[in-house]
């Protein structure tokens, strides 16, 4: 089984929904609510959360020194593997955005979907979306008319790129409004099971210029790679 921190995990800019308490922390994805302790259980169906936590990332080496050093350092990260639908909207609230003002927006955009308690709702379906100007009032400025379009989109759709190969997987995301390569990586990786997406993002652009790296030289699981790179970065 792969280390698990769960600060560094939750920390990581994959998901935004979560309160982070000394024994452990508060979470919230899709229409789940759990409380996660520190040592990777909680009060949740035990294969469910074998899946979100994904028990089996696999323990990656490298032999460039600055990648193998990030590895090293950010043992305890895991790629969750998240639900689709809220991954795509979570993700195109994050553009030109920085991860507190992101975990606003998606933690004020929740509170349409069902009320789980005082803190958390589950996440809105498409058709519980707002309309454009109502999205605007919460923020989310020209990403609001981005996700005003998703309200019609076919979830079994969404849910089926997994079965593509990859290419077509980030072809197909990248028709919808909003959706350009990174986003559409970022969706492949978190959610739909592609650990070959390699988010290109600030910080990676600069990590790659700056020890001479390309995502093809992490190799087929270069979004694993990709994430202990990001976490890395931003913490050191």
């Amino acid at each position: 089984m792969a280390e698990f921190s769960l600060q560094d995990t939750l920390e990581s800019g994959q998901i935004f929904r979560y309160i982070i308490q000394d024994n452990g922390a508060w979470v919230c994805h899709a229409d789940k609510l759990f409380f996660l302790r520190r040592d990777g259980t909680a009060n949740i169906s035990d294969d469910w959360l074998k899946h979100f936590l994904r028990e089996d990332q696999p323990e990656l080496t490298h032999e460039h020194p600055y990648v193998k050093q990030a590895l090293n350092s950010t043992k305890g990260v895991r790629v969750l593997r998240q639900d689709p639908w809220e991954c795509l909207v979570a993700f195109i609230i994050s553009q030109n955005n920085h991860q507190k003002r992101i975990a606003k927006n998606v933690t004020d955009l929740s509170r349409y979907g069902t009320k789980l308690n005082e803190n958390f709702h589950a996440f809105p379906k498409p058709h519980e979306l707002p309309d454009e100007e109502e999205l605007k009032s919460l923020g989310l400025g020209y990403r609001a008319k981005h996700i005003a379009q998703l309200k019609h989109i076919d979830l079994e759709w969404l849910y089926g790129l997994s079965d593509y190969p990859y290419e077509d997987a980030k072809k197909e995301l990248m028709t919808l409004s909003g959706v350009g390569p990174k986003v559409a990586d970022c969706i492949l990786l978190f959610s739909l099971g592609f650990d070959e997406a390699c988010p290109e993002d600030t910080w990676i652009k600069k990590v790659f210029a700056e020890h001479n790296l390309t995502r093809h030289d992490l190799g087929p699981q270069a979004g694993i790679i990709q994430q202990a790179l990001f976490h890395h970065a931003r913490t050191n």
